[in-house]
C-alpha cells in the first residue's frame, strides 16, 4: 500500500515538473528568438510561461508514465498493487487528461504571442551562407552600410556598401548570431521533430471523435506494457535500459507511420486488405500497438514468474 501512495505522489510530482520545466525552457527559448546580439533580453513573459505549460502538458504525462515504471523497476516488490495503479494512472492520463488537453490546447494555444521587432545591432560579424558582412551602422529604417567579405571558393572579394536595406528574417530568430549560439544536438532535433508529430495526430484523432482517439490512444497501452522488464533480469540498470529503450523505439515507430516513412508501401497494401471495422482508422498501426501490447504483457508475466523462481532457489 505504501509503495502505491508513493508511486501516486510520484506521478503527480513529476507532472508538475516537467509541465513547469518545459514551461521555462519554452518561455526562455522564445524570448532569446527575439534577442539580437549587444543588447539585453526580456526572459520574464507570463503568456510565454503559459504556452510552455499547454505544450509542455502531454509530454509531461507520457514520460511520467515512464518515470512510474522506472520507479516501479527500482522497487521491484511482488506485489500487485503498484502494477494496478500504474494501470490505472496511464489509462487515466489517455483516456481523460490527454483528450481534455488536445480541447484545451486548440483554444489556449491561439492566444498571440508578444512581437517586437528589433533592429541588429552594428558592430558585429554576421554570415549569410558563403558571404560575411560586417554591419558598421544601421539606421532606424533597417538600412545598413558596412563591409562584405567573400569566403567562397573565389575567396579574396572584399568590398563596402552603404545604405542597403536588410531583409526581413527568414527563420525563427532575430538574429543569425543568437541562431547560430543556440543550435539542438542532432539526437534533440530529431525528439523534438517525432514529438510534433505525434501530437498533430493526437490534434487530429481528438478532432475526429472518440472512435479515431481510441486508435491513436493504441500508443499508450503498447507504451504501458513497457513495464514487463520490470523483471527481466536481477540487474535493475538492465531492466530500466530496457523499458526507456522500448518506449523510445515505440514513440519512434508510431511517428514514422504518421510521418508515411514505416515501410510505406507494406503499410498501405495491409491498410487496404484489413477490414475497417467500426471505423477503425490506421488499422495497421492499432493492430501493431495491439500486439505490443498483448506480447509484452506475457513477457512480463514469464519474466515475474522466473523472477519468482529465482527468488525461490536463493
Amino acid at each position: 500500500m505504501k509503495l502505491s501512495l508513493r508511486l501516486l505522489a510520484q506521478f503527480l510530482f513529476n507532472i508538475l515538473l516537467v509541465t513547469v520545466v518545459g514551461g521555462l525552457l519554452y518561455m526562455f527559448y522564445k524570448a532569446a528568438t527575439t534577442l539580437v546580439a549587444g543588447q539585453m533580453i526580456s526572459t520574464v513573459s507570463l503568456s510565454l510561461f503559459v504556452k510552455g505549460l499547454v505544450y509542455t502538458t502531454p509530454f509531461s504525462v507520457v514520460f511520467s508514465e515512464l518515470f512510474m515504471a522506472l520507479y516501479l523497476v527500482r522497487h521491484p516488490k511482488f506485489s500487485v498493487l503498484p502494477v494496478v495503479v500504474y494501470v490505472l494512472l496511464c489509462a487515466v492520463c489517455w483516456a481523460v487528461v490527454l483528450p481534455l488537453y488536445s480541447d484545451f490546447s486548440t483554444r489556449s494555444t491561439a492566444v498571440p504571442e508578444p512581437t517586437e521587432t528589433v533592429p541588429l545591432s552594428p558592430g558585429f560579424f554576421r554570415q549569410n551562407d558563403e558571404t560575411v558582412f560586417y554591419y558598421a551602422t544601421v539606421a532606424a529604417d533597417n538600412t545598413t552600410s558596412g563591409l562584405c567579405i567573400d569566403i567562397s571558393e573565389r575567396a579574396g572579394t572584399v568590398y563596402t556598401y552603404s545604405d542597403v536595406r536588410l531583409p526581413a528574417e527568414g527563420n525563427t530568430f532575430a538574429d543569425s548570431l543568437i541562431a547560430r549560439s543556440i543550435q539542438f544536438p542532432p539526437l534533440l532535433t530529431r525528439f523534438f521533430e517525432r514529438a510534433t508529430i505525434l501530437c498533430d495526430a493526437a490534434r487530429i484523432a481528438q478532432y475526429r471523435g472518440c472512435m479515431s482517439w481510441l486508435c491513436f490512444a493504441s500508443l499508450g497501452l503498447a507504451l504501458m506494457s513497457a513495464l514487463c522488464f520490470r523483471r527481466f533480469s536481477a540487474w535493475k540498470l538492465i531492466n530500466g535500459t530496457l523499458v526507456i529503450a522500448s518506449t523510445l523505439a515505440l514513440l519512434e515507430l508510431n511517428a514514422l507511420y504518421y510521418q508515411g516513412l514505416l515501410f510505406p508501401s507494406v503499410v498501405a497494401v495491409l491498410n487496404r486488405q484489413l477490414p475497417a471495422l467500426y471505423g477503425i482508422r490506421n488499422p495497421c498501426l492499432v493492430l501493431f500497438n495491439l500486439a505490443v501490447f498483448v506480447v509484452f504483457s506475457v513477457l512480463g508475466l514469464v519474466f515475474t514468474l522466473c523472477s519468482r523462481r529465482r527468488e525461490g532457489e536463493k
